[in-house]
């Protein structure tokens, strides 16, 4: 083999050796699967409004079968990937910010998903976070659901 048939070998290999562990790293996998046996167990939401916090926190006793199961399908729906970077450690709750921790009990581990109407917050929570693959559409249709049954659990700050 020649010296220049080595080199466009050695830099092909650097070229694609990155880009197939990246697809490996931020391959999509499932949220949850039906085999874990997911259940919500607690739902909190913090929202800034009028210059005031409110904090609403729904225990499981809150939680009527039919919220549960209509949760459980979008999250059963939902696909996650590795982050690049790590989530933010903090937060300001600024009018109109809204901030969402469902917490979901699983076969042998738990999670929590943390949304919001801004980008930075969104996460699948194990043992470490993943990003939420749509997490802006997935934020929508849990705030939805969450929008009626929110009222009778508010406390303000």
């Amino acid at each position: 083999m020649n010296k220049k048939l080595k080199t466009g070998i050695g830099i092909g290999i650097f070229a694609v050796v990155p880009i197939v562990a990246a697809l490996v790293f931020f391959r999509h996998k499932p949220m949850i699967k039906p085999a874990d046996n997911p259940r919500v167990v607690s739902i909190g939401v913090i929202v800034g409004q009028d210059g005031e916090t409110y904090d609403y926190n729904i225990p499981e006793s809150g939680i009527s079968d039919e919220l549960n199961d209509a949760l459980i399908s979008l999250f059963l729906n939902t696909e996650m990937r590795n982050r690049l970077l790590p989530r933010p450690q903090s937060y300001d709750i600024a009018n109109g910010s809204v901030f969402i921790t469902v917490k979901v009990s699983l076969e042998h581990s738990s999670m929590r998903v943390n949304l919001s109407n801004g980008p930075d917050y969104s996460s699948a929570q194990f043992d470490t976070h993943y990003h939420i693959v749509d997490h802006q559409e997935l934020y929508q249709n849990v705030y939805g659901l969450l929008s009626d049954v929110m009222t009778d659990y508010a406390v303000k700050r």
